[in-house]
């Protein structure tokens, strides 16, 4: 038998205690608030990828393209957006810079792809707003 000092120093910690409040469910991506939503970040990572890929210097077009398709893999990690989707507005949005510096459709492929499997192992979430309560009028 093993002195109780030794075996409470070979004791591993108690587990800690499950969250208070375990993050809400996904939005379905039927509705209208994830529609807009999504929209609007494929509108502004795209704008992001083509002022990026305009402007950035040799390196910089694979951290803008990256970055773009991390953001909005994470919007395909809830199956909100497809991986083709995403795939297809992205090089659109950088199509006028390849083959400067050496920034050939392979690499860009190979970044989007990359960047939406990092994305997708972290799903945004993204929660229904609560109802505003209304407001009582006070005269």
């Amino acid at each position: 038998m093993l002195p109780s000092w030794l075996v409470r120093a070979l004791t591993p910690p108690p587990a800690p205690p499950p969250a208070a409040h375990p993050p809400p469910p996904p939005l379905p991506g039927t509705s209208r608030r994830v529609t807009a939503y999504v929209q609007a970040a494929v509108t502004a990572e795209c704008r992001n990828v083509a002022t990026a890929t305009a402007t950035a210097t040799e390196g910089h077009r694979h951290i803008a393209v990256y970055a773009a398709a991390a953001a909005l893999g994470e919007l395909h990690g809830n199956g909100w957006i497809s991986a083709a989707a995403i795939t297809h507005h992205l090089t659109n949005a950088a199509r006028h810079h390849l083959g400067v510096a050496d920034f050939d459709a392979r690499e860009l492929t190979r970044t989007i792809r990359d960047g939406i499997a990092a994305g997708r192992d972290n799903p945004r979430i993204l929660t229904d707003r609560p109802v505003p309560r209304p407001r009582l009028a006070i005269r």
